[in-house]
């Protein structure tokens, strides 16, 4: 699932760019309500790298976390 940063509008996976606002979407998939990833930033023979948020310390620190997702057989 994909989400506009403009208008907060969810689209699938397929799609880009935002067709109201032209944006850039982002990835947007909350993992056990703490993680928030934002955007695939690597992916290899093993998995992905995602960049994504805490969000109990998204309000009160700028920090960025990689998660990391690795296919198991």
């Amino acid at each position: 699932m994909k989400k506009c940063p403009s208008c907060n509008r969810e689209f699938t996976d397929q799609v880009a760019f935002c067709p109201y606002y032209g944006q850039t979407l982002t990835i947007y998939s909350l993992l056990d309500d703490k993680y928030q990833l934002e955007e695939k930033i690597g992916e290899g023979g093993m998995g992905q790298v995602y960049r994504a948020i805490l969000l109990q310390l998204a309000h009160t620190y700028n920090c960025l976390l990689a998660f990391v997702i690795i296919h198991l057989l």
